[in-house]
């Protein structure tokens, strides 16, 4: 969103009805932008102000470079100038929200078919994997083999949670 400035000036002199005005018009492009950053809760995220060659970046947390890690959830802003442009003004505004992982509660064993479901305490947008690294939008396993898993939850923003560790065996 560009926005644009104008000042006026009106001084007025002397006791006696004497005036005098002056307007002057100063146009300067203000940009705002929003970003929203989901973190998960104990990691970092770099925000980036980056707006260009020759830019000076002026962050909320009272450091001064184009980037800066955070970790923490919150606002985070950047007042961002120019060197050859005196008028210009960029404000980033970063929402940083905290993303818990998942957390696994429960998990069921239907020995007919050797299926294992798992269970979150909380709804949301979770994927569930055997292995940590392939991950599944179903929370169903079937037609698993005998032997150890390891299961793990974790929700669309990679944020993981560990489940218990058992021993899978069909009687």
């Amino acid at each position: 969103m560009l926005n644009k400035v104008i000042c006026f000036f009106l001084i007025y002199l002397g006791s006696n009805n004497l005036c005098f005005s002056q307007t002057s018009n100063i146009e300067s492009s203000v940009s705002n932008s929003y970003i929203t950053v989901t973190m998960c809760l104990g990691d970092e995220v770099v925000l980036d102000g980056d707006d260009g060659e020759d830019s000076y970046y002026d962050w909320s947390t009272e450091e001064y470079e184009k980037t800066i890690t955070v970790y923490d959830p919150g606002k985070y802003v950047v007042t961002i100038t120019k060197e050859e442009d005196e008028n210009y003004l960029a404000v980033k505004t970063f929402y940083v929200k905290g993303a818990e992982g998942p957390a696994i509660n429960r998990i069921s064993v239907k020995k007919e078919d050797n299926t294992i479901k798992i269970y979150t305490r909380e709804d949301g947008n979770y994927e569930y994997s055997l292995n940590g690294k392939d991950f599944q939008a179903s929370n169903i396993f079937e037609n698993l083999k005998n032997g150890p898993y390891e299961f793990y939850a974790r929700d669309t923003d990679s944020c993981e949670a560990v489940g218990p560790v058992f021993r899978f065996i069909k009687l």
